[in-house]
């Protein structure tokens, strides 16, 4: 590994770590102003959740789905889908 390598790594996980210390600031600052509207901001953060669990569900799902789809096919039963 060469030095340069090294600061490459260095100088993205900086600019990483920047960009996550500003996403928290601005997330902070959404559930502040939901909370000043009345919103109860630990349900929104349970829906957000699950949304985001849900999309991760289905892409797993899809995933699985057409490598199952290519397996059928290699077996000559691409009518199953």
């Amino acid at each position: 590994m060469d030095n340069a390598t090294l600061q490459s790594y260095v100088d993205r996980l900086v600019k990483l770590k920047t960009e996550q210390k500003q996403l928290a600031e601005f997330t902070a600052d959404v559930k502040l102003e939901a909370k000043s509207n009345g919103f109860d901001v630990g349900a929104l953060d349970e829906i957000v959740a699950r949304i985001v669990a849900k999309e991760e569900l289905l892409k797993k799902r899809k995933e699985r789905e057409e490598i199952a789809r290519v397996y059928a096919e290699a077996i000559g039963q691409l009518n199953l889908f």
